[in-house]
């Protein structure tokens, strides 16, 4: 027969842990969006500017060629 003093007991979180990892789930999850934040705008500055570049580059050779 087992003894029920040795079963055993289910692990539990205090209520410490549970906010520290429920804090730290919260700053993971800021911190990716703004990488994702800061990823689309160099991305869109890029596109921007590579646009320019070409239209300047167009420019040029249009006026080089007159």
């Amino acid at each position: 027969m087992s003894d029920p003093e040795q079963a055993p007991t289910p692990h539990f979180l205090s209520l410490k842990w549970k906010a520290v990892l429920v804090f730290s789930l919260v700053l993971v999850t800021i911190n990716a969006s703004l990488a994702g934040l800061a990823y689309l705008g160099l991305q869109r500055q890029f596109a921007l500017q590579r646009e320019q570049v070409y239209l300047d580059h167009i420019e040029k050779i249009q006026v080089g060629s007159y």
